[in-house]
């Protein structure tokens, strides 16, 4: 999945550079988002700007490793090794996307910043959008170890409902964040609507699909055997035992029904009856 991703990012960011109609279809939508963005909106936009910047990133994975490892389930070393499974996942997202930018190689909307005026236009690449793949990774990286935590929680107190439903309320708040964060890019001038949108739908898949390698290709059912290493063949073995114990039991009346096949029918074969018929009389007829 991570291949995936990574190949169609560079791809449409190719596609869409060589396309003039592309290019007039991103002013306009630029243009529309700068025009319906109140005034007050520049203050949040340059929130996330530095809050999510290429600076904070190393400090953010951090952050963020330390918070799977207290939700990782297991002894220390598990934990820790969760912790460095998701921010191994995350800074090679990051990296990907940092060499997509090279690649692709697209300038940014400088008139557009120029007009905004809020923030000094960056000197990289613009595509796609570095803060809103910041956010999409952490958010993403984040939501898988929460929805795992919830899920093992439920089963542990049997309260599916509430464990699931704060899960959703995380996973939730971490969309508004890329989303908010995605705006804000175009919001500035410093992004085509293309570049944000190309991070916000494929760098989620992008590190999802690096955890699932990290945790030993495992990413479906176990997503986080890094937020919970060692939890599926724990699992598997809880899911596995009752059929091993039937498998026992039905191992054990096929032994008995062997034995009691080869058993003779009376635990007696001949009767005191029968022996004394056949015993030969010694005193003549």
């Amino acid at each position: 999945m991570a291949v995936t991703a990574w190949g169609v990012l560079i791809v449409s960011g190719l596609a869409i550079r060589a396309s003039t109609q592309a290019e007039a279809l991103d002013d306009a939508l630029a243009r529309w988002t700068v025009a319906v963005s109140p005034a007050w909106s520049v203050g949040p936009a340059r929130a996330l700007d530095v809050l999510l910047g290429p600076r904070a990133m190393a400090v953010l994975l951090i952050l963020l490793a330390a918070a799977v490892g207290l939700m990782a389930t297991g002894d220390r070393r598990t934990r820790i090794l969760a912790g460095l499974r998701t921010a191994a996942a995350g800074a090679g997202a990051w990296g990907l996307e940092a060499l997509a930018k090279r690649i692709v190689d697209r300038p940014r909307p400088g008139v557009l910043a120029s007009d905004v005026g809020a923030v000094p236009l960056p000197g990289s690449a613009s595509y796609p959008s570095g803060h809103t793949a910041c956010a999409a990774i952490l958010a993403t990286l984040l939501a898988l170890a929460v929805l795992r935590r919830g899920d093992c929680d439920a089963d542990a107190s049997g309260d599916a409902r509430r464990e699931r439903g704060a899960a959703a309320a995380v996973v939730m708040l971490g969309a508004l964040l890329t989303v908010a964060t995605a705006w804000s890019r175009v919001r500035l001038g410093v992004h085509h609507p293309s570049d944000v949108l190309a991070s916000l739908l494929l760098l989620p898949p992008l590190a999802a699909g690096l955890l699932g390698v990290l945790a030993g290709g495992v990413l479906a059912g176990g997503v986080l055997a890094g937020s919970g290493a060692g939890r599926i063949p724990a699992e598997s073995a809880r899911v596995a035992a009752p059929l091993g114990r039937r498998d026992d039991r039905r191992d054990d009346r096929g032994a008995q029904e062997r034995r009691s096949g080869d058993a003779p029918e009376h635990p007696h074969p001949h009767p005191r009856g029968d022996r004394d018929e056949h015993v030969p009389r010694l005193g003549g007829p």
